[in-house]
């Protein structure tokens, strides 16, 4: 029985790896995609100064801008002129109205259609010259949705695969050893004992992979192997996983352990 525990727990084990695997590398996807849309800002362009420091007050506000940042028209002549040695056309770059800049960019996790509908119209209220990547934003947002998709379908057939294998697994050790609770209970042994025992092998199944798997993943953290990006919360589905198959388990068993 002792080699049957060990090989359970290993199983289970390898399966919760993979688990926290899955989690790991969509996280990581998702962020690499986040940061790109991070990159994509709306520029504005407007020669009306204050109307621009106004708006960009009230958007530093919202939840969902990361950094505004506004360039004056005489920041923007200056580094035109000392960038390109123009200082013979420096009066005609003076003369000319070149329009102050407001870049926003904005937190790629909190950053939708409704907020990008709300800034634009915000914008448009002090200045038609805007400037927005539209397409390679919905691009971005398009991959995001379908990794999400696929995320919680490879989460799905994770859990469907950890409940079959938890719960064949446990009907079929506990099968080969009906001939050994026979002659238990023939020797005089406590009819009630069969279950303890099960409890317990349940409960061992349930938590030794778990601190082995989550404790291997804090263990590449720590000696900064991999990023520390999967959230404490991401045990819960796994612990519900665990028990549901361990009740399953019990109830297939049926008066085995009675």
């Amino acid at each position: 029985m002792k080699k049957g525990i060990i090989f359970q727990i290993f199983v289970v084990f390898v399966i919760l790896a993979i688990w926290n695997t899955l989690h790991f590398v969509y996280l990581t996807q998702e962020r690499h995609y986040l940061l790109r849309l991070e990159k994509i800002p709306i520029i504005a362009f407007s020669n009306d100064l204050p109307a621009l420091q106004a708006i960009q007050t009230e958007l530093d506000s919202l939840n969902y801008i990361k950094e505004t940042i506004l360039e004056k028209n005489e920041k923007i002549i200056s580094e035109v002129i000392n960038n390109h040695n123009l200082e013979e056309v420096k009066k005609f770059l003076d003369e000319t109205k070149i329009p102050n800049v407001l870049k926003i960019y904005f937190r790629g996790d909190l950053f939708g259609e409704k907020q990008k509908y709300q800034t634009m119209k915000q914008l448009s209220e002090i200045t038609d010259e805007l400037a927005f990547n539209n397409y390679n934003w919905k691009v971005i947002h398009r991959k995001i949705n379908l990794l999400r998709k696929i995320y919680q379908i490879a989460n799905i057939a994770v859990i469907m695969l950890l409940l079959f294998i938890f719960v064949f697994l446990r009907i079929h050790f506990e099968i080969k050893r009906d001939e050994f609770w026979k002659i238990f209970y023939a020797a005089g042994g406590k009819y009630n004992a069969r279950r303890h025992s099960f409890i317990l092998s349940s409960l061992l199944l349930c938590l030794l992979p778990l601190i082995l798997s989550w404790g291997a993943y804090f263990g590449l953290t720590y000696f900064k192997i991999v990023n520390p990006i999967i959230p404490y919360s991401a045990v819960f589905p796994q612990i519900i996983t665990l028990i549901v198959a361990s009740v399953f388990s019990a109830i297939f068993m049926g008066k085995r352990l009675l």
